[in-house]
């Protein structure tokens, strides 16, 4: 997809303004952030459920 708004841009504007880098880094940011979910978020465990738990049932 990036590449085919890359291919617009260089045949209708060459030389203009690069627009492409607002989708392209929106779905850097998106990757980013996957990436952060699926590999270095930590596991819930039962303790921090019991910890939530304990902290909402006292407010």
């Amino acid at each position: 997809m990036n590449t085919l708004l890359v291919v617009i841009w260089a045949t209708t504007l060459p030389g203009g303004f690069f627009w492409p880098i607002f989708p392209i880094a929106g779905w850097g940011i998106g990757l980013v952030m996957h990436a952060w979910d699926a590999f270095l978020r930590t596991e819930i465990t039962d303790e921090d459920v019991d910890r939530e738990l304990e902290r909402m049932h006292h407010h």
